[in-house]
């Protein structure tokens, strides 16, 4: 008789495969084996690619190193990664990415906020992944939209609407340059408040 062994998961990770479970109905189980396999598979991958470059002499041992520690760091950044990525426009509008945003409503007391936003050039450039406290529903009005929320990717058209729960890391990405749709937020996020009138 074999012992089991359980792995004990922070509660962002927990929380992400319970969000992947409603979406897929997949039990949390077969997600995270999936996940993990699919991980190690990559770090082996990676590794073989590598070491293969390197007997072939197309990158030094140096070279290689160099680049293995460059991409841990980005990947421990990109985890880190929790307020939104906008900067704050001359006009006082928000950019991100080929997005542009304005709020349009924001309720006395923040329990909700209404922004707008289109694209704002052809270039279809993503906003980086983020996540914040706060419910928000994407209604589409024009054009195409991809939402990957949870790892999972997300085509949205004129009249779709789709809510990224509370919390849940996602990215938002223009797929045609008539790109506009709303964003509502519960409760508003200070982030897209931009430049009050």
């Amino acid at each position: 008789m074999s012992k089991q062994k359980h792995l004990v998961l922070d509660d962002d990770v927990h929380e992400i495969l319970s969000e992947r479970k409603q979406l897929t109905g997949s039990s949390i189980k077969e997600i995270g084996n999936s996940v993990l396999r699919d991980s190690m598979e990559s770090v082996f991958l990676g590794d073989i690619v590598g070491r293969i470059l390197v007997e072939n002499g197309k990158v030094s041992e140096n070279d290689y190193s160099r680049a293995l520690n460059q991409a841990s760091t980005k990947l421990r950044q990109s985890r880190a990664i929790i307020r939104i990525p906008v900067e704050t426009t001359s006009k006082g509008t928000l950019i991100a990415g080929s997005l542009e945003t304005r709020q349009l409503f924001r309720r006395s007391d923040s329990a909700f906020q209404v922004l707008e936003c289109w694209a704002r050039d052809s270039m279809g450039l993503p906003m980086d992944a983020h996540r914040h406290a706060a419910d928000e529903f994407f209604i589409v009005l024009q054009g195409k939209m991809l939402v990957t929320m949870a790892g999972t990717a997300y085509t949205m058209r004129p009249l779709n609407i789709l809510q990224v729960p509370s919390g849940v890391v996602h990215s938002v990405k223009p797929l045609d340059p008539d790109c506009h749709f709303l964003t509502v937020l519960v409760p508003a996020v200070p982030e897209y408040f931009g430049r009050e009138a």
